[in-house]
């Protein structure tokens, strides 16, 4: 792929009580912190670690299968605590091996699920970012292609019809977000993530997800930051470059080489290397033998908290009206 082109991008985005606004200067962090799904309770977990590192996260995720009920007060609470949500809407029953839900979502068979969901999302009034069926290009997704006969039309339609239906529930508050795998599994032709994007029209931000699984497990090798997002990036650059771009989820683990170093790699770059990255979310828990949390070593943690520090990542984004 050719060099990016450069790219100064200011994000403003207007809701009914708060503004987000990322200076074109400036990325904002974001995290994905322990917390039940639905009910979340963001708040327990959350605090004690932004006192310790000093910082507050102005931008959460979360998750959300078709069994996922939402509690309202919960998400009203990061609103009025000057925050950002971001919702993984995975079409699926948690846990189901084999499940093919994405075709029942595309004949009707979860509309009453979807319309709870945009009506919540709705009433909030401010930007919820939603991440439908991301990572749809891995084989541990069950939306992927790997299920529905190799088929990413499907996907494409099940995505049209999520979004058709939040705006005809006047959901225009939701900002949709496209996130392949940095790594297609299998890596076939037929389930190349660029099969299964559903166009321009339908999605507003391009989500990059890419890990540094260290040698956990015997496929496992360790990837530095820019050897993970510097090839994603100019790609990525190259067939979007009128969206703006956000990690939707990333870490690095601890075994297999020096963690702090990647993570202060990681901190710089970005700052200077990927100015179209308006948003990084780090993936802040133990993943079986990958080890992504912030505490997995004392030199991790104090390299993040030191590159929280960096005025690129100091701002105010999530602003009252």
């Amino acid at each position: 792929m050719p060099p990016a082109p450069p790219v100064r991008r200011e994000v403003a985005i207007e809701g009914q009580h708060h503004r987000l606004v990322i200076p074109a200067d400036k990325t904002l962090w974001g995290i994905l912190n322990p917390h039940k799904l639905g009910q979340m309770q963001y708040f327990d977990k959350l605090l004690p670690l932004e006192k310790q590192l000093d910082f507050k996260f102005q931008f959460l995720i979360t998750y959300a299968a078709f069994d996922t009920k939402f509690n309202t007060a919960e998400l009203q609470k990061i609103y009025n605590d000057n925050r950002v949500l971001m919702v993984a809407l995975q079409p699926w029953w948690y846990g189901k091996k084999n499940d093919t839900s994405l075709i029942g979502l595309v004949q009707g068979k979860y509309d009453s699920i979807l319309r709870v969901w945009a009506r919540q999302f709705k009433n909030l009034g401010d930007p919820v970012f939603v991440r439908f069926g991301n990572e749809m290009n891995g084989d541990w997704s069950t939306w992927s292609s790997w299920y529905t006969g190799k088929d990413t039309d499907i996907y494409k339609m099940a995505w049209e019809h999520v979004y058709n239906l939040f705006k005809a529930e006047g959901a225009n508050n939701v900002i949709f977000v496209f996130n392949p795998h940095d790594r297609s599994f299998p890596n076939f032709k037929w389930n190349n993530y660029l099969l299964y994007y559903p166009g321009d029209k339908t999605v507003d931000w391009i989500g990059l997800t890419g890990y540094n699984n260290g040698t956990s497990y015997a496929a496992d090798v360790w990837r530095d930051f820019d050897a993970i997002y510097d090839p994603l990036y100019r790609e990525y650059m190259h067939y979007f470059p009128d969206k703006p771009f956000m990690i939707t989820e990333f870490s690095s683990n601890e075994e297999g080489g020096d963690k702090a170093a990647w993570i202060r790699q990681c901190f710089q770059h970005m700052a200077t290397r990927y100015p179209n990255i308006k948003i990084a979310v780090w993936f802040n828990q133990v993943d079986g033998k990958w080890l992504y949390n912030l505490d997995s070593s004392p030199r991790s943690f104090a390299a993040f908290k030191e590159g929280l520090k960096d005025p690129h990542y100091q701002f105010q984004a999530v602003v009252p009206r």
